[in-house]
């Protein structure tokens, strides 16, 4: 413990940890005189140690030592944690909490050695076709009913958006697989045949079973580039 008359503050006002006085017992040369009963006993102390000598930039750490009084804070626990996780128990279940209320490197290394395999949740799908439209689809439907509505009751399509691409082929362009391509696209992704429809004094969205009506492909001929733009006329 070292007693100090003030707090060192940075310009912000708040206390500057650099700047505080090393103690004496984590001076460089008692940590680097680890105890030879207070050194890594297995190869995964061995481990622990090098990365909490890493993190800490300490060149040796006693396996009972406390993180905090080695000058570790609380980022550097997670540090440790993230590390374990991705490195010796990626398919374990860990608790940061642990580690935390035992912070050294033996106690590290129970856990790890003590924790149990995640249990894997499957989800299973709703398989759900119909609920209740989103608030976001509320808006976009009421927008569209007060603003882009036509007065002979014919509907805007005002957030459909034209894309043109062009496709190119070394030999040629197969349709039915450009066809067979969309249809895959439009199963996979269910809010592309999502419609909104108003029912019963709500807003529902509902999913339509796939049906080539969603969408349908015209090929044209053409010879020049007049004839492409007559078709986007």
């Amino acid at each position: 413990m070292v007693v100090l008359d003030k707090f060192p503050l940075n310009s912000n006002g708040k206390i500057d940890r650099k700047q505080l006085p090393i103690p004496s017992s984590l001076s460089s040369e008692p940590i680097n005189s680890v105890a030879i009963d207070d050194t890594p006993i297995s190869e995964l102390e061995e481990k622990i140690h090098k990365l909490w000598c890493s993190v800490l930039q300490l060149n040796s750490v006693p396996r009972h030592a406390n993180c905090f009084a080695l000058g570790g804070s609380s980022l550097s626990l997670i540090q440790f944690f993230n590390y374990y996780q991705f490195h010796f128990a990626p398919d374990m279940q860990l608790n940061v909490l642990d580690f935390f209320i035992s912070p050294t490197i033996g106690d590290h290394a129970q856990l790890l050695l003590s924790c149990k395999t995640k249990t894997k949740i499957i989800w299973s799908p709703l398989h759900l076709t119909q609920g209740v439209a989103s608030f976001a689809q509320n808006r976009l439907w009421m927008d569209e009913q007060v603003r882009f509505h036509e007065s002979n009751h014919e509907q805007v399509s005002v957030f459909n958006e034209l894309l043109i691409y062009k496709l190119t082929s070394l030999t040629s362009l197969s349709i039915d697989r450009l066809r067979h391509a969309l249809k895959l696209i439009v199963t996979k992704h269910v809010i592309l045949r999502t419609a909104v429809i108003f029912d019963q004094e709500r807003l529902i969205q509902k999913i339509l079973p796939i049906s080539p009506e969603h969408y349908e492909i015209q090929v044209t001929y053409v010879t020049n580039e007049l004839n492409i733009k007559k078709i986007f006329l």
